[in-house]
């Protein structure tokens, strides 16, 4: 009998710690698929910033807001927000663009296009004069409204109302661009729930809400690397030199033009952790770092 109870005993330890093996290697599974996700899902809006919208130096793909936040465990951690803008996708119709029929006034709120196709109520669109000459500006569509005398040149010619009224553009040579609006940030207080939260990456598309992308994402820290030292100004947060004598450098946030026209990478950093404690009692917790070339952003680097 004591054989026996010393033997049971050794399984029951033993299955236990079977148990525990298992449920540590399940949190580690899952920490890093997620982090696999969200890093892809990131990636490859970045790599495809600008994507059929027009290169002209005063159209930036791409908006950065640097930030930090303290966590549960009272650790600081980075907590950036990326903008990334790509041609948009409507149904059949991808990347809608269109020139104006007839010029725009300002203060107005109405546009005459050629081309209404792929430019729907609540779609975001980049409205740009002739080189570049008014700025360009962002504008959600409220209206769309089929012409009713088309000429042969323009069959799908109508009118689109807009949110906000607009600086005057003059037709023909002004074009609209049809755009999606990614932002990508952490929310640490609603998911998976807001009674037992997770930090978890989001994807704000157009302004109609977060789309939680991978639970567990706790950091996430986006650089610009410059193809030039640290700018007197035009860079928010913190800029540090690469090199001596310095021929690059990492900034936080571009805050001018002058800035973004530099950039030839994007550096993201993402740490995830675990969504429930191991067995020791702490959070699994993995990190990735990833540099990406957008190829839309070619056209703004310096020579």
């Amino acid at each position: 009998m004591a054989a026996f109870s010393v033997l049971g005993l050794m399984l029951v330890n033993t299955l236990r710690n079977q148990s525990r093996f298992r449920s540590d290697t399940d949190a580690q599974a899952e920490t890093h698929q997620g982090l696999n996700a969200a890093l892809d899902s990131l990636t490859r809006d970045i790599r495809l910033a600008g994507a059929c919208l027009p290169s002209q130096p005063s159209f930036i793909p791409l908006a950065a807001t640097s930030g930090t936040r303290t966590d549960a465990q009272g650790v600081v951690q980075q907590n950036d927000t990326v903008t990334i803008r790509t041609g948009a996708v409507t149904g059949a119709t991808t990347c809608p663009q269109s020139t104006l029929t007839a010029d725009a006034a300002g203060n107005s709120t109405v546009l005459s296009v050629a081309d209404i196709r792929g430019f729907a109520v609540g779609a975001m669109a980049y409205l740009i004069g002739p080189n570049s000459q008014p700025a360009g500006e962002f504008i959600t569509v409220t209206g769309v409204t089929t012409g009713s005398s088309c000429a042969s040149s323009t069959p799908n010619c109508g009118t689109l109302t807009t949110t906000s009224s607009h600086v005057q553009y003059p037709a023909a040579s002004s074009g609209l661009y049809g755009l999606e609006q990614r932002v990508y940030s952490i929310d640490a207080t609603n998911y998976p729930t807001t009674a037992a939260p997770v930090p978890t990456l989001v994807r704000n598309l157009n302004g109609t809400g977060n789309q939680p992308i991978a639970v567990g994402i706790e950091s996430l820290d986006v650089q610009y690397r410059l193809n030039s030292a640290c700018p007197s100004t035009g860079c928010s947060g913190t800029c540090t030199n690469q090199g001596s004598p310095a021929t690059s450098s990492l900034c936080d946030q571009p805050s001018a033009n002058a800035v973004w026209l530099t950039v030839s990478q994007v550096v993201v950093t993402m740490s995830a952790r675990s969504s429930t404690t191991l067995t020791t009692g702490g959070f699994f917790r993995e990190q990735v770092t990833s540099s990406l070339q957008p190829r839309n952003l070619l056209v703004f680097r310096s020579s």
